[in-house]
């Protein structure tokens, strides 16, 4: 079978899609990552990677190369992290009748959420979210099921799509990356990793590691956080938060 992911916001090396899906799918079946957003191009570990960097100057023209790329690769069953993707790939199957393939809704982010409208205020912002929640709701219309990342997430489509078949793949990392040994490390390390906002849960995060501190000796264990802090206030109150206590912080 050929599996093809579709991705307008995240790298074609992106963590769940390249790590925890196509690594998997790759044992079976020929897989490729399509995105528009960032990543590499190539092949790696057996799975076709597109990173296209074309300056699209509109909506539509992204439409049009993820319906190109369904045209290209003739999948199976077509992945889509985003509503621009599956819109793509509806286009494509409905333009050409001798395409079969299934389209799938990974949901994976609120529509809108926060981070779609901190660049618009006031009735701008109500406009932004409106349209935006209607182009969710149109995907999701024409994707034939979903996969979800996360319970919450998942209520909004499980109550408008019943009938539509659904799975749910949580965000833990196959085992298959921890190597087992017999000795235990010299220190338990708890890792954080993304964006470090509000919103993705850093305070909930620094909440976890109070509650930890309590009941294990700081010699013990440690913090490495990876990625970048929404801004200079949320780093301020996450160090404040959790200055008891040692961590290493690397970002990226």
């Amino acid at each position: 079978m050929k599996i093809l992911f579709l991705t307008s916001a995240h790298s074609s090396l992106d963590d769940r899609i390249f790590y925890h899906q196509a690594k998997a799918l790759c044992k079976d079946h020929q897989v490729a990552i399509y995105s528009t957003y960032s990543g590499v191009s190539g092949v790696k570990e057996g799975i076709e990677l597109t990173y296209d960097n074309s300056s699209f100057t509109s909506r539509k023209l992204k439409i049009a190369a993820f319906a190109d790329k369904c045209k290209e690769f003739l999948p199976d069953v077509v992945i889509c992290s985003e509503p621009l993707p599956i819109l793509g790939a509806h286009q494509q199957r409905k333009n050409n009748k001798s395409l079969k393939y299934r389209i799938l809704y990974d949901v994976t982010e609120f529509y809108p959420s926060r981070k779609n409208l901190q660049d618009a205020k006031g009735i701008k912002r109500l406009i932004k979210a409106g349209a935006l929640f209607k182009l969710n709701k149109k995907a999701a219309s024409l994707a034939d099921g979903f996969i979800f990342g996360e319970y919450f997430k998942s209520l909004f489509y499980k109550t408008h799509y019943k009938r539509k078949l659904s799975i749910e793949l949580p965000y833990y990392q196959d085992l298959s990356y921890f190597l087992s040994s017999k000795a235990p490390p010299e220190k338990f390390t708890i890792g954080y990793s993304g964006k470090l906002s509000e919103e993705k849960g850093i305070f909930r995060f620094a909440e976890v590691l109070n509650q930890f501190a309590k009941r294990h000796d700081a010699n013990n264990w440690r913090v490495v956080l990876i990625g970048w802090f929404d801004d200079k206030k949320t780093e301020e109150e996450f160090l404040s938060r959790t200055k008891p206590y040692e961590k290493t912080s690397c970002r990226g």
